[in-house]
């Protein structure tokens, strides 16, 4: 979705950075597999921890870091996906039903 928004293809993605619980207990193979992140080689992905914990003290005591801060914060681009044209037909068509395509599903126990 945000590679539509950007309009970004994988090979412009030089590094993809997952931060907190989500990047941290992640199998990087997993989201590829379901379209998450895209596929671009796991020697572009990287984990990078807690990223507010560990940068937030970082930009508080370092100027190169608060100037990679304020560079990273100007080139940011915000997407509001919720209201980005055409996102609830995307979501619709990436979300995956058990038992849509004829497949049994299984009644809880």
């Amino acid at each position: 979705m945000l590679k539509r928004a950007t309009g970004l293809g994988d090979t412009d993605i030089g590094q993809l950075y997952l931060s907190g619980g989500f990047g941290n207990y992640l199998d990087v193979h997993s989201p590829v597999r379901i379209g998450l992140i895209p596929p671009i080689g796991t020697e572009r992905i990287s984990y990078v921890g807690n990223a507010a914990a560990d940068g937030g003290p970082r930009v508080l005591v370092s100027e190169a870091a608060q100037a990679r801060a304020k560079a990273v914060a100007r080139s940011a681009r915000h997407v509001t996906l919720a209201t980005y044209p055409g996102f609830q037909e995307i979501l619709a068509e990436a979300v995956t039903v058990p038992g849509a395509a004829g497949a049994p599903v299984e009644a809880a126990s």
